[in-house]
């Protein structure tokens, strides 16, 4: 498989004078049978390409999942794609879709995700540690809240596209992904081509807080088969509406219940939590998401009893890809969520009661984090000033006497967490990366890489990391990418992960030629290749992100409208090998977290027309923890931490700890509120599987 990158173009401006045009019919209904198609008569150089028409596999395998290229009989979801009209003038095919007749007989969908038959789980898991029924039973204190997260659009300034040429029997598709050998492998079962046949060019994707992992291989298909009866190269380029209603481009909603217990001492004794994500027709990730929801919520604190249920939801509604953070995010939400409620209720200062229960840690278990929270705490205090601006806050308001301001009042709140060092695709047993690291004669050193990067600042770690320990200059070292000769490397290319991988390897290779440098003649080359990591049932802090995060809010007296006024985020992710581009990593993270918190997604679905809005006014400090440890991940702490502290914050406003009962006073207030909009508190708590009918 060759893989070839095109930076500087899109689709738009690639477009030929022969070019011809694809777009997509589809379901009208949620759930249902086709019963019949009828389009309309159309000139010879128009065609209709239907379930009928794939001549290969016509369905995409991802793991255990498996979905349909074009509808055969059944649809599942609104917007389902049936059928593939492709010619030369796109506002003809517009009008002749809009005379196409689709007769579907429509089933009851399954719209609802907080209850559930056993037929809609995607995925579920449940962690028991201890005995979480009797502690709650000997707790003294107890608090529970449910926690429900709204749908959000993704706004990226690219909409899904792709363009694919034509020479006799082969083909060059020109599109946007993060995991070009699925759609090579996908398209070559598709219509039965050799893999040499197939060349994949990858476009430049700008930076979004949406994935695009599996579902390019979605669009990319529907243009081969356009392209493959046509004879022509062929554009399909979605609208930002199509982009907006049908693509997985929606962080799915989801609801968390979570309940807490505690002993006088203000130690936490037992956590019971429920987690229900709304995945849609189909998420290949569900398992791994679910995981690490899990993971978040029993490896922070020492917590001796622990009830984790957690449950992806299949609902008649589009798929979804994987995004950014998606399940550590709501887990460091809710989970940060309830520890600043278990303070308020015990009068505790929020980091002095998290700090008490992180260092009661049983015998060998996390006993390193005790240092590493102190020493990010003891930084984000120095750079934010929270300990005066809480007690600030806590005096003020305990100095109120009606139950709301006559003036602007400012608020803080704190948040700390964890991100693993793996994405969910890197996790599963289909995904490798391997590299060939090559000592030349003349002493050059030669890197071939599955994929090239897009940025830079990759390259120059790249390069660092080998100059380092082969004792060269950087301009001696070569990286291209390699030729698979046909075979399918199964790669994802994803920001930080991926590089930190690719440096791994490289690193391995390069000590592994050192070893034989002197030994052996040149050329000398070594091949590394990851595959999947077995699951680490135990916690092992040195291989985790830490950090924390405090959000300064500002609130109007009477309608407690918040407004971000200070952001702070420290870091402990070991040795930092580009400190601008992780910085620069980092401000995007959260210019598009506080993105969300301010436009969430409008329910006249007039969002898709709006550029997303950047936080750059509002002032954002951003240090690391300086440390020799392997460098680690980074891109998924501001998603989890900055919504949290913000919540934090604006329950400090409330007067008291926000549960189900005593938010509801607060809430015909706060209907305005965007960022109460997104993260929003629901006072439903039964989210267990109902019976199947």
């Amino acid at each position: 498989m060759k893989i070839s990158d095109i930076r500087n173009l899109s689709v738009e401006n690639l477009i030929s004078s022969d070019c011809y045009y694809a777009i997509i019919i589809r379901s009208p209904a949620a759930c249902g049978t086709i019963m019949s198609i009828e389009f309309p008569h159309m000139p010879r150089d128009y065609r209709f390409i239907t379930y009928d028409d794939i001549p290969g596999n016509s369905t995409i395998i991802i793991g255990t999942s498996k979905i349909p290229i074009l509808a055969d009989r059944t649809v599942w979801y609104e917007g389902q794609p049936i059928a593939i009209l492709t010619g030369p003038d796109r506002a003809k095919l517009i009008a002749f879709a809009n005379n196409v007749k689709l007769t579907i007989e429509p089933n009851l969908p399954e719209m609802e995700f907080k209850t559930f038959s056993h037929r809609q789980l995607l995925a579920n898991d449940i962690v028991v540690q201890g005995n979480p029924d009797i502690a709650f039973l000997q707790s003294a204190l107890q608090t529970e809240q449910s926690l429900y997260l709204t749908p959000a659009y993704s706004f990226h300034p690219d909409t899904y596209a792709a363009y694919c040429t034509y020479n006799y029997d082969k083909m060059d598709i020109y599109i946007t992904s993060q995991w070009p050998a699925l759609i090579h492998k996908t398209i070559c079962e598709m219509l039965k081509i050799k893999p040499e046949n197939l060349v994949i060019k990858k476009l430049y994707s700008a930076p979004s807080f949406s994935s695009k992992i599996w579902y390019p291989a979605i669009v990319a298909c529907h243009t081969a088969l356009a392209t493959f009866y046509s004879k022509h190269p062929v554009a399909m380029i979605y609208s930002r509406n199509e982009d907006f209603l049908y693509s997985p481009a929606h962080y799915p909603q989801s609801l968390i219940s979570m309940k807490a217990g505690m002993d006088e001492q203000g130690s936490l004794q037992v956590i019971d939590a429920v987690f229900c994500a709304d995945f849609g027709w189909q998420a290949p990730s569900s398992a791994t998401i679910l995981n690490q929801f899990n993971a978040i919520i029993k490896d922070i604190y020492n917590i001796p009893h622990v009830r984790i249920q957690s449950f992806g939801v299949q609902t008649n509604t589009p798929p979804h890809d994987s995004f950014t953070a998606l399940g550590t995010s709501q887990a460091i939400i809710a989970l940060e969520k309830t520890m600043d409620t278990c303070a308020s209720l015990l009068r505790m200062d929020p980091i002095q009661f998290r700090k008490k229960n992180i260092s009661t840690a049983k015998k060998g278990y996390n006993t390193s984090l005790i240092a590493i929270f102190n020493e990010i705490t003891e930084k984000i205090i120095l750079l934010s000033d929270f300990n005066r601006k809480y007690a600030s806050c806590k005096l003020v308001k305990a100095r109120q006497t009606t139950g709301f301001y006559t003036s602007n009042q400012r608020s803080i709140g704190f948040a700390f967490g964890c991100q693993n060092q793996l994405s969910y695709f890197h996790q599963l047993d289909f995904v490798r990366h391997s590299i060939i690291v090559t000592l030349e004669k003349n002493l050059d050193l030669t890197i071939l890489l599955p994929y090239v990067p897009d940025n830079p600042e990759s390259l120059e770690i790249f390069k660092s990391t080998a100059a380092e320990i082969m004792g060269l200059s950087k301009s001696a070292i070569k990286i291209a990418e390699k030729d698979a000769h046909g075979k399918i490397e199964n790669f994802i290319t994803s920001s930080g992960s991926t590089v930190l991988l690719i440096n791994d390897l490289i690193k391995k290779a390069c000590i592994d030629i050192q070893k034989k440098r002197f030994r052996e003649t040149l050329p000398i080359s070594i091949t590394k290749l990851y595959k999947q990591q077995k699951e680490n049932k135990n916690s092992n802090i040195s291989q985790k992100t830490w950090g924390a995060a405090v959000v300064e809010l500002e609130c109007s007296g009477i309608s407690l409208q918040p407004s971000i006024t200070g952001i702070w985020l420290v870091v402990n992710a070991g040795k930092i090998l580009n400190k601008e581009k992780a910085r620069n990593s980092l401000l995007l993270d959260i210019e598009t977290v506080v993105s969300k918190l301010y436009l969430p997604l409008q329910a006249d679905q007039q969002y898709y027309s709006v550029k997303q809005p950047v936080a750059k006014n509002i002032p954002i400090t951003i240090d690391f923890i300086e440390s020799s440890a392997e460098p680690k991940n980074i891109g998924e702490l501001a998603y989890g931490l900055i919504p949290a502290a913000a919540l934090n914050a604006l329950q400090l406003i409330t007067d008291t700890p926000i549960t189900n009962d005593s938010f509801i006073d607060y809430r015909e207030s706060m209907l305005k509120t965007n960022l109460n909009d997104v993260f929003s508190f629901s006072v439903e708590k039964d989210i267990t599987p109902k019976d199947d009918q």
